[in-house]
């Protein structure tokens, strides 16, 4: 949330839009800190791997805001980034999603070649 204050004092204090922009970009680079926690365990290590969607998302939100044309591409790095999160995906993708989760899963038909269990 420090970058996004940064950004947000630079385009007050006047600063050109893409310098701006390249202050937003930084949470993109740099490893973040918990706000909202989405966590990943690896099996090889004993500390979670975490991940700040939330300012990020924050981010995405002020990049749109001031209209910029930077903010798709920022909202298709996040979704790389975050990738279970579905903060930014796009509408078409959702839907996908969406639509994916509503049709039934069709029926495994037994061809008779699998093995038969003995009791």
């Amino acid at each position: 949330m420090a970058v996004l204050a940064h950004a947000k004092v630079a385009q007050i204090l006047g600063a050109p839009r893409e310098e701006v922009e390249e202050i937003l970009f930084t949470v993109l680079r740099q490893p973040v800190e918990l706000d909202h926690m989405v966590c990943i365990t690896w099996p090889a290590l004993h500390d979670p791997v975490a991940y700040d969607a939330q300012a990020a998302f924050a981010v995405l939100s002020y990049l749109k805001d001031t209209k910029s044309s930077r903010a798709e591409d920022f909202r298709i790095e996040c979704d790389r980034k975050f990738e279970l999160c579905t903060l930014f995906r796009s509408v078409e993708e959702i839907a996908e999603l969406q639509k994916a989760l509503a049709e039934p899963e069709e029926p495994q038909v037994d061809d008779g070649e699998s093995p038969e269990t003995i009791v």
